[in-house]
This record gives C-alpha cells, structure tokens and sequence, in this order.
C-alpha cells in the first residue's frame, strides 16, 4: 500500500466515530486562523481531506465559502448532517481528494487547509496543483499533531494502556486500513520549502482534555489504525479490555489529555 495515498477504505466504519470523539481544534487554534488571516465572507477556502468537517465548520460559520473535499462519502454524510444540526448552511462538500483537485475546476482560492491530512498525500503534487489554484496572496496552512497511539513522546500515561491494547488486537506494526502505515521521514516544513509556498512560518498550541473511558475507546475507534471495519469481530472484546485496563489504571475513569498542534503556514516569497 502507498502509506500517503488515501482513500475510501483507510476510514472506512469510522466516521459516525470520527465526528462524535475526535478531539477537534481548541478555541485558541481556530481564534488564531480566523484572525491571522482575515477570515470573512469575501473568501474563498478549500479544506482538503475533511473528514466531518471539524475546521469545515467553524471556518464556514466565520462567514468564508469553504470547499470540503474528502474521499470517504460516510465522513461528507456525517459532516452534512452535523452542519444541519447545527443550523449552518453553505458548505460544498465535495467527494474527492488530492488527486482531484485540477478536476473541479477551482480559482482564486485564499487559503487550502489541512487538517491532519497533508501526511496521506503525495505531498509535492498537492503543492504543485495548489500552486495554480491559489491566488497571487493565497496560503496553506498545515494542521499537524494532535493524538495518536503512536505518537513519539506522548506523555499520557494511558496511551501507552491504549497502544498495548491495540498491538495485542491488531498486531504490532501500525495499521492503516487493510494495510501498514510508516509515517513520512520527510518533515512537512522541508517539502513546503522545497515548494513555491517556501515563505513558511509556524505556531504552536498546547492544550488539555479530561476524558472519559468512553471518549478514549470512541477516539481510537475513529482512526484508520483501530477502526471498527479492521477490528471486526474483536469489536466488543476490544472495546472490554481496554475499557478493562484503563479503570485499573483509574477507578474514576477519568483522564487527563494532553495534546500539541503545530500550525505551519506556507505562502509564495514575494
């Protein structure tokens, strides 16, 4: 399997998932976007790789015209219904992905945002479409961090409960739909220099989350490495042991997340 090519079945089962517990984008995050760059109703933003919509959404009720492309129809179906719910309306949402972008006929986009999706992609291309996309003052902006089981360094000590858990279940080797996932050795700062968008400034944000046991299992049931469609039927066992080890850890079942975004911003060099 390509490790950066996405597609309907990396996701498949977890977008009802995805939309109820993934952790989404703190107040400070989304203050900064829409401030920094003006968000308003004169502009016109793509959000490649949506999911449901978690920076669709807010970027829209700021008033901008938002294109949210994904490949999995689920996730588009789940961001629609929550836009409903939510009483928005104006959202495109485009079954697509990057591979597409030339093909729905965009111009004078401002801003193309990625939202812990940039890593699925073959990220050069992407840049080189953006490049005839974007207009003359247009930016990207990288969304990256956030939680994994894998992640390097994490220092919740119930995530490493959460990796043992899913390692027993599903192998040691990190999933990624029906195949394997090795996150790109390459930094998403060194392509965007490596780019026209090489003008490149970042920001960080750290924030933290009280969890319940429910929020944890919902949460890796949303990612392509622990999603319901792979764990078939050691569902239900799964969803027991780890809710098992975690109250072993703390009865009250109640933890703490800790969580980084890096912001990273690439614009043309004037």
């Amino acid at each position: 399997m390509n490790n950066h090519k996405p597609s309907k079945s990396l996701f498949e089962s977890t977008a009802k998932y995805y939309e109820k517990y993934r952790l989404g984008y703190s107040h400070e995050v989304l203050g900064f976007l829409i401030r920094n760059f003006n968000i308003c109703n004169t502009m016109n933003i793509i959000d490649l790789g949506c999911g449901t919509g978690h920076l669709a959404r807010p970027i829209s009720r700021a008033g901008a015209k938002v294109f949210a492309i994904d490949p999995d129809p689920e996730m588009l179906c789940e961001g629609l219904k929550a836009e409903h719910k939510e009483q928005q309306a104006g959202i495109n949402w485009i079954l697509g992905s990057d591979k597409t972008l030339r093909s729905h006929g965009f111009s004078n986009i401002d801003l193309c945002v990625m939202g812990a999706s940039f890593h699925w992609m073959e990220r050069s291309e992407v840049l080189d479409q953006l490049n005839s996309i974007l207009n003359e003052s247009g930016a990207i902006i990288i969304l990256s961090g956030g939680f994994s089981a894998w992640k390097e360094g994490d220092t919740n000590e119930w995530n490493k409960i959460v990796k043992e858990t899913i390692q027993e279940f599903m192998g040691v080797k990190r999933r990624a739909g029906r195949g394997t996932y090795t996150h790109p050795k390459e930094k998403h700062e060194d392509i965007l220099a490596k780019s026209v968008f090489s003008n490149i400034t970042e920001r960080e944000f750290n924030f933290i989350t009280r969890l319940s046991i429910d929020q944890i299992i919902g949460l890796q049931l949303s990612m392509s490495y622990a999603s319901p469609a792979r764990l078939g039927s050691q569902l239900d066992a799964f969803k027991k042991a780890l809710e098992n080890k975690l109250l072993r850890l703390n009865a009250e079942g109640i933890f703490d997340c800790s969580t980084t975004y890096q912001v990273i911003v690439g614009k043309r060099e004037k």
